[in-house]
């Protein structure tokens, strides 16, 4: 399993351990476990979530990915789907823009 560092700017908030990718279209799933930091930016995330699962559009915080090197992962879109109201382990979702090193991270798991 490879796991890949959440960071809303330069805060790290979480960890993404990727369960499934779908090389196909370039995307990874996989469960989330917060940091300390992460309830600086869980209701902007539980607000998105709930919006989408309503049907509307919603944008949560700006997250960035890196691997355990540090290394920057160019992503499509970071999404955490995180419901309040729900007693289940938050669920994340990455797009990889850059098949090359999608690639090279599973290569490594």
């Amino acid at each position: 399993m490879f796991i890949i560092h959440i960071y809303s700017g330069e805060t790290h908030v979480g960890d993404m351990w990727l369960e499934d990718v779908d090389a196909g279209m370039g995307a990874g799933t996989g469960s989330f476990h917060p940091s300390a930091n992460y309830p600086q930016i869980r209701a902007q995330v539980v607000a998105a979530a709930n919006a989408r699962n309503q049907g509307r559009h919603a944008e949560g915080p700006p997250l960035v990915a890196k691997t355990a090197t540090g290394e920057t992962i160019v992503t499509g879109f970071i999404q955490i789907d995180d419901f309040a109201d729900v007693d289940v382990d938050p669920e994340i979702a990455i797009q990889f823009q850059d098949r090359e090193q999608l690639t090279i991270m599973r290569a490594q798991t």
